[in-house]
């Protein structure tokens, strides 16, 4: 780029390199070889402070002083102050590094100041045309800083993250710009992008938002809940768009400010999701994982605020957000009792009690008097309830509000507290949040009579409804072997005794009016027991229609175990109404996605049974799948999962609140109560709390309890040494990830930069996997020691023995596909671009022992749960994941009932690299989740700072 003054007759043209990131920063020279934008001065080749100073003495100072800041002597005097500081704050981060981001955060500010104060100049810019030869032209820079946004598009390879670029001049896609860091050039215009907006571009390149292209939940979490904190991204309806557009509940929190004023503060609860202050149209926040759009309903939030302000007249005036009164105020004539108990009576909830000082707590323990009104055998228990503090009785509704409001305080009508024990709240709170309220009278579901210890006061109370010889089944299959119901005769198999405990479990608790969430091992046959179970309900009533919902991929395995164990059973696959012509199935089969679409159409059915597979697919409570099978009607509801909590304990939420509704109350209050406190602080007496409430319906059994008649499973690490060349571009990409990681950190703290985090620790992941699978990075290698290795243990394996290889990135397939092409070793291959249809087909090929091909290559997670692949006996895990418990679903898919051979399965791991640290946390953090069936907390979401350190040192 060249700056002419006339009336010179000399041309001096600035000329600054601007190289790839990764490459040292070169300063300024000439280079006429490379291809970058340049902008230089010439003749002579450098710029210097005596040119700027000779040949630009009249323009403006503003002008001067951004072109003194690009001079040899500014840049060489930056270096000098970047190496002192280095020097002295001696960071831990790699010195060349430290140079490139310093200096480069320097250029950008004076980059910035000549684009605001080259008006002034006469810019032209060197075009490079025919040979050496550069014809000038004129450049300029549009006035305002450019602005970047996004919209997401569906193309033939999947979905695709489109950049934008926004100036005065209209919007543009960014891959019509070349980019050089903060940079854009086009023909002869350059924009000079914000820190934030450069940075967002490198994070993006880091990132890869093409791996998620048929992945649309994880590009949505991984990616655009990200940008969505600061950029527009249009979602362009590729989407299913969650919408929260419904009154909200009101709430007020108390407080006290400066020991003398009771602070009333008004908030509103959208679908669980807590909204205060200055009213905005929608609002976006992000609750259990998903981001979520908020309608807020201004009519109705104005409306409450001018109820709050009605209760008291000094309020009127008051217009801080919240309203306040001092003590005595409060107190005067029961003023605070009197408006305490008009906010319940609206259904107010009111929270913030217990971090009350002033007001007192009474004197009295509470006294709690029952009456049951209900006979044996009624589907709900109606019980006559009282509570006292000395003479006063605390009205039920009251209670009920306290109860959901997770306060242990009620407020007596003398203005004192009254304080609910952790023992009282324990036995009772359950039974009083789900009751339905009249007056002094609650009802509730007779399952509940099933929660808690034998000999607690709620459990002994709600006893005599249930048939006592019910009682007597239930203690029988507790404590005995003795088969309490024989195997239906539409069944073809033999039941395994732990399989006939849990056929015999799910009868059990239908007699009880409860649901069953069956949760055990891999492997263990889930399966053949829902399938004996639906079987003994169709010799009772054979015209009744069961319905079992399961993802995609495992419609076929369902069809072909009720062709295997129950042939006579007429089966029909659903996909849309107009496919049920014909005679009615007795057990239909759909999918999710087929549920969501046509849940109008299925609701109208009352199933004998609903079934839902994996259902951790419905662990977000306000998904629109979690809401429309929540919409289908059945006598009685199972949840299969060998997984039921993936990430963390609120996971559990949805399923059992699809089985048993009401089980924990609102979903907030499930996040207060159980969730926060056993995810964030592991508090024991919550897991236990939760363990007894769960225990009844939740039925978990492990291969190391039940199938002791399983061959040996060895589990081994197989450890890989990257050879010199992977290593040094993985100690190039660790230094740099690790100073942008820790930059972010620094700038917005570590739970605003888990995302960095995540994107960073993926980047070093996929390059102890292949180089090749970070080609936009210059590490000028392809390596992958563990293909090597690999292929060093296929060639030994084949053709004896049959091998599954998981691999979670769809490129690392990709290049061992045609590896093991080269190696001439025949392989299969499902990953979640398979169609439906054909994935069940490439099980049964695999599984065939004629067929030639030897190694199945499947993704991780397309490829980890519901497939029956006992034909192999080696399992190689390509790749660390975050979730123990998913490695073990893939190494589960040839380790369960009916394998007779040994199985192998190895971890391959990386020495001395960011799989290893991960392995070294996994055995490390103690995870609550076995004592609560979990899975494992979600791995990234907890980590600290020193584990990050720890990670990416």
């Amino acid at each position: 780029m060249q700056k002419t003054k006339a009336p010179e007759a000399s041309v001096y043209v600035l000329r600054l390199e601007l190289k790839k990131p990764g490459q040292p920063y070169p300063g300024l020279d000439v280079m006429p070889q490379d291809p970058a934008v340049k902008f230089s001065f010439g003749p002579p080749a450098r710029l210097t402070v005596r040119i700027v100073n000779r040949q630009f003495a009249v323009v403006p100072a503003t002008t001067r002083q951004a072109l003194l800041a690009l001079t040899e002597e500014a840049l060489i005097a930056r270096r000098a102050e970047l190496v002192k500081k280095y020097r002295e704050h001696r960071t831990s981060q790699d010195a060349a590094a430290f140079l490139e981001q310093g200096t480069l955060h320097y250029l950008h500010g004076c980059f910035r100041a000549f684009r605001d104060a080259s008006a002034g100049l006469r810019v032209l810019h060197g075009m490079p045309v025919d040979g050496n030869r550069v014809r000038l032209q004129a450049a300029r820079f549009p006035a305002g800083a450019p602005t970047l946004h996004f919209r997401v598009e569906q193309t033939g390879a999947g979905l695709q993250l489109c950049a934008f670029v926004k100036t005065d001049e209209g919007s543009t896609p960014l891959e019509s710009w070349s980019r050089h860091y903060f940079l854009l050039a086009k023909e002869s215009t350059f924009l000079v992008l914000s820190t934030k907006d450069y940075q967002t571009l490198e994070w993006l390149q880091a990132v890869r938002p093409e791996q998620w292209a048929q992945d649309g939940a994880q590009l949505s979490e991984q990616v655009l809940d990200v940008l969505d904190r600061n950029y527009t991204v249009d979602r362009n309806g590729c989407f299913e768009e969650n919408i929260i557009d419904e009154e909200p509940e009101h709430h007020v929190q108390l407080s006290e400010l400066n020991g003398r004023y009771l602070v009333f503060t008004p908030a509103w609860r959208y679908g669980g999701i807590e909204v205060d202050g200055v009213w905005t149209p929608e609002l976006r926040r992000k609750a259990g994982g998903t981001e979520w759009t908020i309608r807020r309903r201004k009519a109705t939030e104005e409306a409450f605020v001018a109820r709050l302000r009605a209760l008291h007249p000094n309020f009127d005036g008051q217009l801080n957000g919240y309203f306040y009164l001092s003590f005595e105020e409060a107190q005067k004539k029961q003023w605070f009792l009197n408006a305490f108990y008009k906010l319940l009576e609206q259904e107010v909830t009111i929270t913030g009690l217990s971090m009350l000082t002033h007001f007192r707590c009474s004197e009295y323990k509470p006294v709690t008097e029952t009456e049951l009104l209900s006979a044996p055998g009624d589907p709900q228990v109606r019980l006559r309830f009282a509570l006292q503090f000395g003479k006063e009785k605390v009205p039920l509704p009251v209670l009920q509000k306290a109860i959901f409001a997770g306060q242990g305080i009620v407020l007596l009508r003398d203005g004192s507290m009254g304080v609910l024990p952790t023992e009282w709240f324990d036995t009772w709170a359950t039974l009083i949040r789900h009751a339905r309220i009249e007056k002094d009278v609650f009802t509730v579901p007779r399952w509940l009579a099933l929660t808690g210890s034998s000999d607690s006061a709620e459990t002994t109370v709600l006893k005599p409804v249930i048939n006592p010889a019910w009682w007597q089944q239930w203690q029988r299959w507790q404590k005995g072997t003795d088969i309490l119901y024989p195997v239906p005769a539409l069944v073809q198999a033999t039941l395994r005794p732990y399989q006939q405990k849990g056929y015999e479990w799910l009868q059990l608790l239908l007699e009880a009016g409860a649901s069953a969430c069956l949760a055990d091992d891999m492997g263990l046959g889930k399966t053949l027991q829902t399938i004996t179970f639906i079987c003994r309900q169709l010799e009772a009533d054979p015209g009744r229609q069961h319905l079992i919902v399961c993802p995609a991929s495992l419609v076929y395995n369902w069809k072909q175990e009720w062709e295997r164990f129950a042939p006579s059973v007429r089966i029909g696959l659903f996909t849309k109404p107009e496919d049920e012509a014909g005679t009615a199935p007795q057990v239909l089969i759909a999918t999710y996605h087929s549920v969501r679409g046509h849940v109008e159409r299925l609701s109208e059915t009352v199933f004998a049974t609903i079934v839902l597979d994996e259902s951790h697919q419905v662990k977000n409570p306000a998904a629109q799948i979690t809401r429309a099978v929540g919409e289908l009607k059945g006598s009685y509801r199972i949840a299969i999962s060998g997984t039921p909590v993936m990430n963390n304990t609120f996971d559990l939420y949805a399923q059992l609140n699809f089985l048993l509704p009401g089980l924990f109350g609102s979903r907030e209050f499930f996040r207060q109560q159980y969730a926060d406190a056993i995810d964030r602080r592991g508090e024991t007496d919550k897991i236990e709390a939760l363990r007894r409430l769960t225990a009844p319906f939740l039925l978990r059994r492990t291969k190391s309890q039940v199938a002791t008649d399983l061959p040996e499973k060895t589990e081994q690490v197989l450890w890989c040494t990257m050879k010199p060349e992977q290593r040094m571009a993985y100690e190039s990409i660790r230094d740099k990830v690790r100073a942008n990681v820790l930059m972010e950190i620094e700038e917005k703290g570590v739970e605003q930069g888990k995302m960095a985090v995540l994107a960073g620790i993926t980047r070093l992941k996929q390059l102890c996997c292949s180089a090749e699978l970070v080609r936009d990075e210059d590490v000028f290698t392809t390596e992958s020691i563990k293909t090597q290795l690999l292929l060093e243990e296929l060639t030994q394996l084949v053709p004896e023995h049959k091998v599954l290889v998981f691999s979670q990135y769809s490129g690392m397939l990709d290049l061992l596909e045609k590896a093991l092409s080269r190696e001439r070793i025949a392989t299969l291959r499902l990953d979640g671009s398979t169609p439906v249809a054909e994935r069940q087909e490439l099980c049964n090929r695999f599984n065939d022992a004629g067929a030639p091909e030897r190694v199945f290559l499947l993704s991780l997670k397309a490829g980890n749960a519901g497939l029956n692949l006992m034909a192999a006996d080696y399992v190689f895990l390509f790749d660390i994941w975050w979730n123990r418990a998913v490695e073990q679903q893939a190494i589960d898919r040839t380790h369960r009932i009916g394998q007779t051979r040994p199985v192998f399965a190895y971890r391959m791991i990386c020495t001395d690299s960011i799989e290893e640290k991960i392995y070294q946390l996994q055995q490390r953090k103690a995870t609550i989740s076995e004592e609560l069936i979990q899975a494992e907390e979600g791995f990234v979401k907890s980590l600290t700072l020193d584990d990050v350190k720890f990670l990416l040192d």
